[in-house]
């Protein structure tokens, strides 16, 4: 079977598609067989958005899903570029806070084993499990499939079984039972699929493998159309050979809708070997051509693929040399910072010792300046007062300019009607004085709507149904009717306050 990448298939709050991002709206269109040309139209806008700053979403899961999309049409090139341009972007920034850093990974363990850089490969299936180990197990599941396929590669038999079963684990964490029971039936279908196309090797595993392939179709949720070709290829095994051979050829034809000429090539590849072996020598002669066809596709592809991988192999080792090279920078740093601090510590002692030795000085010097010393310590005294006054009438100018600059800003953020260039001032005006409130909001109740956050900020800025029905131009009703949304948002109880919750937020 084909080596896939990151599926996303941790559950998604639920939307209409015009409330998506282009980057998820691009993903669910792939997810439904759509041709990739269009996925990948609709994922460089999502990119573009990122660059231009325009884009809530994760740059590294956006930048690596187009990579994913550009491999998956069979341009390494571009891919390996956005894949490398995450990279880039996360050792820029850090870490991801979600699946961006698990899906680079993937994805780039996924490249790596295209091109047979196994070592490479693996090495990116251990940073991605790793990572979502770190994401409380986010897209485990998928990573473990993945790394069943990966071992499938290199012939690892018992190594496919045990990420299968890893991969099934990996779903005991989940809440939604019809959501969990999708899923494993994904992982089984693969499975199934898998023990299909080795028969050979586990022949008392055809009936239940069919089994597999037979529910995640009756399940659907998704493009079947590889699902389809195993079984068919599992009922020729099972003597259905009518049906199974249908059931192929069908799936052929879909691969072809879609322009996918890797799938293609395999499927008539497992289709010629059917004809061959079940004595259907007509339909033999009439695919060969177009056997040869997409072989010829393929292996001039194979060709171009080999330099693009001699590139990819390139760069990776120049990337490693020069994470090596700022490793040692870093050490270096390191050790520099730590002699800075040796020396600043052995500075301070010099001081502390020449602060003890005129101290000494001037304790036995004392007797014979006993009158000076008394006027010095009357004059210090006075100092001190003078300088307690000067800090006390400070503080008290910072207090009043502090209150007459929040005065100010506060009557910014409560204008008459918020609409146009007034209601982007006030939001400018608000985040500079709560910057933490709306990221807070954001990032726990991401289905709150711009018109929303605005009631939610005057809510925290103490304004009274009146006043906020009067600064959105709304009726008492609307705004009522708002609290509640919010509230249903928020999953608050009864016994919650609106404001008293949303006040708390911002302390």
């Amino acid at each position: 079977m084909l080596l896939g990448s990151v599926a996303c298939s941790d559950k998604t709050e639920v939307r209409t598609v015009d409330e998506l991002s282009l980057h998820k709206r691009s993903y669910i269109l792939f997810n439904d067989g759509a041709p990739i040309d269009t996925c990948i139209a609709m994922q460089r806008r999502a990119v573009d958005e990122v660059r231009a700053g325009t884009s809530d979403e994760d740059p590294v899961d956006v930048l690596s899903q187009l990579g994913f999309f550009y491999t998956r049409a069979g341009d390494y090139r571009n891919g390996f570029e956005l894949l490398q341009e995450a990279a880039d972007y996360r050792l820029a920034h850090g870490e991801s806070k979600g699946t961006g850093d698990i899906k680079l990974y993937g994805n780039l363990s996924n490249l790596y084993c295209r091109f047979d850089m196994l070592d490479e490969s693996f090495k990116m299936s251990d940073a991605a499990i790793a990572a979502s180990l770190k994401n409380n197990g986010r897209l485990l599941n998928d990573l473990y499939r993945m790394r069943a396929m990966l071992h499938n590669k290199t012939g690892e038999d018992d190594s496919v079984f045990h990420y299968y079963e890893l991969a099934l684990d990996a779903l005991k964490d989940k809440d939604d039972e019809s959501y969990k029971n999708m899923l494993a039936v994904g992982i089984n279908s693969d499975k199934g699929g898998w023990l299909i196309e080795h028969y050979d090797r586990y022949p008392d595993s055809l009936d239940r493998a069919v089994g597999y392939v037979e529910k995640a179709i009756a399940t659907g949720g998704r493009d079947m159309t590889m699902e389809r070709f195993m079984l068919g290829l599992g009922y020729v095994r099972q003597s259905r050979v009518d049906e199974g051979i249908k059931l192929m050829e069908r799936s052929l034809s879909e691969f072809e809708e879609s322009c996918d000429d890797e799938s293609v090539a395999w499927a008539t590849q497992w289709l010629m070997t059917v004809y061959s072996e079940t004595g259907r020598i007509n339909e033999l002669a009439r695919m060969y051509p177009r056997y040869r066809e997409v072989n010829d596709t393929i292996l001039n592809r194979e060709k171009l693929n080999a330099l693009i991988a001699s590139d990819v192999k390139w760069r990776a080792e120049q990337k490693e040399e020069e994470n090596r090279m700022l490793n040692i920078e870093l050490s270096s740093a390191r050790q520099r910072l730590f002699m800075v601090r040796i020396i600043i510590v052995l500075v301070v002692l010099l001081f502390g010792a020449a602060a003890l030795y005129v101290r000494q000085r001037s304790k036995s010097a004392r007797n014979k300046r006993m009158v000076m010393q008394q006027r010095m310590e009357e004059l210090m005294l006075t100092q001190k007062q003078l300088n307690g006054r000067i800090e006390a009438l400070s503080e008290e100018l910072l207090n009043a300019a502090h209150r007459e600059v929040v005065g100010n800003v506060s009557r910014l953020l409560v204008p008459s009607v918020l609409s146009g260039e007034d209601e982007l001032k006030f939001r400018k005006s608000f985040a500079a004085l709560y910057p933490r409130f709306l990221l807070g909001l954001r990032h726990d109740y991401p289905s709150l709507t711009p018109n929303d956050e605005l009631v939610c900020m005057l809510i925290y800025l103490k304004q009274s149904t009146d006043e906020i029905s009067l600064c959105l131009g709304i009726s008492r009703a609307s705004v009522n009717s708002a609290r509640y949304r919010i509230r249903t948002k928020m999953a608050l109880s009864k016994e919650t306050d609106l404001d008293e919750f949303l006040t708390s937020r911002g302390a």
